[in-house]
């Protein structure tokens, strides 16, 4: 019956798919889940059968007919991901507590009350910095340290909690541990019936679990009894925060459920931690861009301490372009992001000119749009430049430019959007900005600098060797590169040492 006569028989795919959602499933569970989407539709086209149910799209098209449309809500796997067992605003799936959710924490993660966090993010920023040089002249794996920075980041933000990963060992089983709770997650949006799958009731699965909860636990209650404004932190710019509409607050254990949804964002799998880790890859990898970036932030400020959001910060704009095209070419959410039809919504839908059965579940792979050459020449290529304005472009370029932008879209679209778009670039700036100004950056010699490339026997979709290789955590995941730092002016005569 799925083969030749279900209403999704006439779009191809994998054989596998046809019959179960282990093909999803299993994909999930080797973190490439974004890797054999990509190949599907290099086989079969922009419309892909991915699952009984389940169709996979790779245009412009579909992205804004899937995310911008009323009639589709979360997919019902998407209850697999609470980690509590109340839905927080990353969770829910009724769009209208979605709404109201959203436009409560929309005011917390406003640009007012994120400057009035800065001055702890830049700390952190510092702190990182400090870190790579205590390291300098030895090889480091940048991932390690990226994860550290924005684990401690989301920490101070999320709970108003010193973690310390940075300086201390103390806390860092932390970020591994969750970071293999949300893997154990998407592997069950993808497929369901992983969630009764032995692997849970391992005893070291169990007791991380318990031990990351007892954590989590220590944590809240330390900030409950504190002031509700002792500390510039998530719970003290919601507490007093109202649906503008309605007036609705949330209660304080509704507050507790949405600083969890933000742990995700400190752990290994960190969609910040990887962009940071991305773009130290790339520029290690693309000696040009590296040696521009550096001459724009070292003319652009005259010591570390004076960089921070303003005017300066914003008119880097090759730093910009460099993060942009980070976003584009290691997406930062590599998971396919399902949506559905509501149980009582009978009539079809139509994706990019398709016509969808009720129940069908759809998507766009975000890697597979960012690399798709109709709106991305040189997809795997690093390119910064490509987001800078010129005013020599012709009409043509400048309409192929817009489509580009159109069709870039790394924190989502529509009422589900990331919230935290503008604190990821705040972060990634700092970072990448006062890392480079205080440090020269090379690549190591030998085996060493192989960490997080490409290359033969890695897989298949994984042959490229200038691409930093991402694992599908839902969100991305990355390893290396290792790379050597130094005090600034200490490699070369350029100080351009990503040769």
């Amino acid at each position: 019956y799925r083969i030749f006569l279900h209403p999704l028989s006439r779009f191809p795919g994998p054989v596998l798919a046809r019959f179960t959602d282990w093909y999803g499933g299993s994909q999930a569970m080797r973190r490439r889940m974004h890797v054999a989407t990509f190949l599907d539709h290099t086989k079969y086209g922009p419309v892909v059968r991915q699952g009984p149910n389940k169709l996979v799209f790779n245009s412009l098209a579909a992205q804004r007919d899937i995310y911008l449309n009323e009639r589709l809500r979360k997919s019902r796997n998407y209850s697999a991901v609470q980690l509590t067992s109340n839905p927080n605003i990353l969770t829910v799936i009724d769009k209208h507590a979605h709404r109201t959710k959203r436009k409560i924490i929309g005011q917390a993660l406003a640009d007012k009350y994120l400057r009035k966090f800065e001055p702890l993010l830049i700390e952190h920023a510092d702190t990182f910095v400090e870190q790579l040089l205590k390291s300098a002249g030895n090889v480091v794996d940048m991932s390690e340290y990226c994860k550290r920075f924005s684990f401690d980041v989301i920490g101070r933000l999320g709970f108003g909690s010193t973690w310390d990963t940075q300086s201390s060992k103390k806390n860092r089983w932390l970020i591994p541990t969750l970071g293999s709770m949300i893997w154990r997650t998407n592997n069950k949006i993808q497929f369901p019936g992983l969630t009764y799958l032995f692997l849970q009731w391992l005893p070291h699965v169990i007791f991380n679990r318990l031990r990351f909860i007892k954590f989590l636990l220590d944590i809240i209650k330390a900030r409950a009894a504190e002031d509700t404004h002792a500390k510039d932190d998530f719970f003290s710019f919601v507490v007093d925060a109202k649906d503008p509409e309605t007036g609705v607050k949330m209660t304080t254990s509704e507050l507790w459920e949405e600083a969890i949804f933000l742990l995700p964002a400190g752990t290994r799998s960190d969609t910040t931690s990887a962009t940071i880790t991305a773009v130290f890859f790339y520029l290690s990898r693309y000696p040009a861009c590296y040696t521009r970036l550096c001459e724009e932030i070292r003319t652009s400020f005259t010591t570390a301490e004076s960089i921070r959001s303003g005017p300066t910060l914003a008119s880097c704009t090759y730093l910009r372009a460099c993060i942009d095209e980070t976003l584009r070419i290691s997406t930062p959410a590599t998971g396919t992001m399902w949506r559905e039809l509501d149980a009582k919504d009978k009539d079809p839908v139509i994706i990019d000119g398709t016509v969808v059965p009720p129940g069908t579940q759809v998507c766009v792979n975000l890697y597979c749009l960012h690399h798709n050459s109709d709106y991305f020449p040189k997809p795997f290529t690093f390119i910064p430049e490509r987001w800078l304005m010129d005013p020599n472009d012709t009409e043509e370029a400048k309409a192929s430019k817009k489509l580009m932008r159109e069709a870039f879209v790394p924190f989502s679209i529509g009422t589900r959007a990331c919230a935290g778009k503008s604190i990821a670039y705040s972060e990634t700036s700092l970072a990448v900005a006062k890392t480079l100004w205080s440090c020269d950056i090379e690549r190591p010699a030998g085996p060493a600098d192989e960490l997080g490339e490409g290359g033969r026997g890695k897989g298949a979709g994984r042959e490229r060797k200038m691409e930093l290789q991402l694992y599908d955590q839902f969100i991305s995941t990355v390893s290396g590169p290792n790379l050597i730092v130094r005090p600034r002016n200490k490699v070369g005569k350029d100080g351009a040492g990503a040769g």
